[in-house]
């Protein structure tokens, strides 16, 4: 079974409003690419069957395998309470739900640190955190973020394209 027979790529057309299919190279695989540009995250390019804007997502995480996702454009805010310092820290993560009720989580415990992407293969976080509630939300560092960081802290050539290298 390939990468894509896996994820079930005939689910990421859930609507006639939504047609959408991978990018994907020789041997359905997934081209990494670019990063998913701040404003692309705030602005989701998908519709379901309730009209609600979301993006497609998908990961292999070590725990769960290949899972599709759906990310709104709304960024959480997480707040760290166990601090033994007292000192309550937030960060702004990217949420993502599970593609739906018979799907499964999206993630689990153990998935952290998997890079999430969306259909056209651009990087959009890695996985940081995972509820363990009802709700079932995985949450995302983003990855433009991350990058911003990496520059700025002694690597400021930094990129994602292999023909740089």
């Amino acid at each position: 079974m390939d990468f894509g027979q896996k994820l079930g790529v005939t689910n990421m057309k859930p609507s006639s409003v939504a047609a959408f299919s991978f990018m994907t190279i020789e041997g359905r695989l997934l081209w990494l690419g670019d990063q998913v540009p701040e404003d692309a995250l705030h602005t989701p390019d998908r519709l379901n069957h309730e009209g609600e804007a979301y993006r497609f997502v998908t990961k292999n995480g070590n725990a769960t395998g290949a899972t599709i996702g759906r990310a709104t454009g709304v960024f959480s805010y997480v707040w760290d309470y166990t601090s033994s310092s007292r000192t309550y820290r937030t960060s702004r993560e990217w949420a993502i739900l599970h593609y739906d009720i018979k799907s499964g989580p999206f993630s689990q415990c153990g998935d952290s640190g998997a890079v999430i992407v969306d259909g056209k293969g651009w990087i959009g976080g890695l996985l940081s955190l995972k509820t363990e509630d009802a709700l079932d939300i995985t949450y995302a560092t983003l990855f433009f973020w991350l990058l911003q960081r990496i520059k700025a802290n002694g690597f400021p050539n930094a990129h994602l394209d292999p023909k740089r290298m």
